[in-house]
């Protein structure tokens, strides 16, 4: 038979040329990145808790640096204005943004996220904050909510109503909150005189899934002073 090849020096022989294995492996690196800029996130449990305080008011008790003016207006480190809103995601114009604590009570939001600065690359240019706004939405079922009234000095009364629901891909939220008081303006006095006002705020959060990662949601709001 044929002979059988010795090994050699000759490695260039295929018959004799040692056997060489490259295992090739790679491995994927995600890449997260972490903001360095200071922000705080109030969630609804907090507010809960701040009964009866307006937007404003809870966002110059839990934020360092925020003050608010006689006029009400809120400043974050001297600013005025310099601040953006964010509702479930989309950007609101500076014409409402000035508004924005009358037109959502804080009963109707989820979660609030405050930028007040190195922010994120997807608010662009802000100076001074960036309020993140996430809406109460409704849950599969059936209709459930609340009525709620309550009442204080200086004739104070307050209504509250919530209720929401939903179907298959389809979920709603609605809230009214309607206010009144013979203590609207201060300083406070004995006997107030032309003092009385109320306020009422309407809202609401519809929700429409799309498929996997999209969802179609409109946010409404109706407000009224007297």
């Amino acid at each position: 038979g044929p002979a059988t090849p010795q090994p050699g020096t000759n490695i260039f022989d295929p018959e004799r040329a040692p056997v060489i294995v490259i295992h090739i492996g790679a491995r994927r690196i995600v890449l997260t990145p972490t903001p360095q800029g200071g922000s705080t996130t109030i969630s609804a449990a907090t507010i809960a808790q701040k009964a009866n305080q307006s937007f404003n008011s809870i966002i110059t008790s839990s934020i360092a640096g925020a003050a608010a003016s006689s006029s009400g207006e809120i400043h974050i480190r001297g600013s005025h204005g310099q601040y953006t809103y964010y509702l479930d995601g989309a950007p609101l114009p500076s014409s409402v943004s000035g508004s924005f604590g009358e037109l959502i009570d804080p009963k109707n939001i989820e979660a609030l996220k405050v930028y007040t600065g190195g922010f994120p690359a997807r608010f662009g240019g802000n100076l001074a904050a960036v309020f993140e706004v996430a809406a109460k939405g409704g849950n599969p079922g059936a209709p459930h909510g609340y009525l709620q009234q309550s009442a204080g000095g200086f004739q104070s009364y307050e209504t509250a109503a919530q209720a929401g629901g939903g179907e298959g891909p389809f979920s709603y939220f609605v809230s009214g909150v309607n206010s009144s008081s013979n203590r609207r303006l201060d300083p406070v006095t004995t006997n107030p005189i032309h003092d009385a006002g109320s306020d009422s705020v309407l809202f609401t959060h519809d929700e429409l899934k799309l498929g996997v990662g999209d969802k179609l949601i409109l946010d409404a709001a109706k407000t009224q002073s007297t």
